[in-house]
């Protein structure tokens, strides 16, 4: 839902209409399978306001960063179409490259501003990263932090775009979901009793 309000707003000064006929399906999607799962709710009693407060910078974090990575995929894409001379298919309805580029970025920052924010949340609140088996989800975060920072840097100071950026784009999130899925797997597979 997010996503969509981004988009939204960024439509106001780019033509990015098109953009909806791929995310609000994606979005009634996750809408009715996070609906009809059973997953238990923790209360934010269970573990209080600053937890919380990381959990939501995180998860947004984490869904900017996504968008931002479908954004690469499909801006992947345009280029191999627009290469092989085949503009035609998905390719005609999707707003200009430069346009795709340039909302790529602007969800870049603001998912690397949260992840920043995530991050240092969790640093903040983290009493010893042994102890509670975080050790693989800060190394892997901070390890995303910085691809993205290198991303950001060299679009700003070098002018990386392109395949360059998209390239960089896809490291940053498997970075970030080594992140998450990583440290899941070590929590639940591995040390599991």
């Amino acid at each position: 839902m997010v996503i969509n309000i981004l988009v939204c707003l960024s439509s106001l000064r780019k033509p990015l209409e098109n953009l909806f006929l791929l995310l609000i399906p994606l979005t009634l999607t996750v809408m009715v399978s996070s609906s009809l799962s059973n997953d238990t709710a923790i209360t934010k009693s269970a573990l209080g306001i600053p937890i919380i407060t990381h959990i939501l910078l995180s998860v947004l974090a984490h869904s900017l960063l996504a968008i931002a990575t479908l954004q690469a995929l499909l801006l992947s894409y345009q280029y191999k179409k627009l290469k092989t001379r085949h503009p035609k298919g998905l390719i005609g309805i999707l707003p200009p490259l430069q346009t795709m580029e340039t909302l790529m970025f602007e969800l870049v920052w603001a998912g690397f501003a949260l992840l920043t924010l995530s991050i240092l949340s969790g640093l903040i609140y983290l009493d010893n990263i042994f102890a509670q088996h975080l050790a693989h989800k800060t190394v892997f975060s901070i390890l995303a932090w910085f691809i993205y920072a290198t991303l950001l840097w060299g679009r700003h100071s070098i002018g990386w775009r392109g395949i360059i950026a998209i390239r960089w784009m896809l490291v940053g999130f498997a970075a970030l979901m080594l992140a998450y899925f990583g440290s899941k797997i070590v929590l639940e597979v591995i040390l599991a009793p």
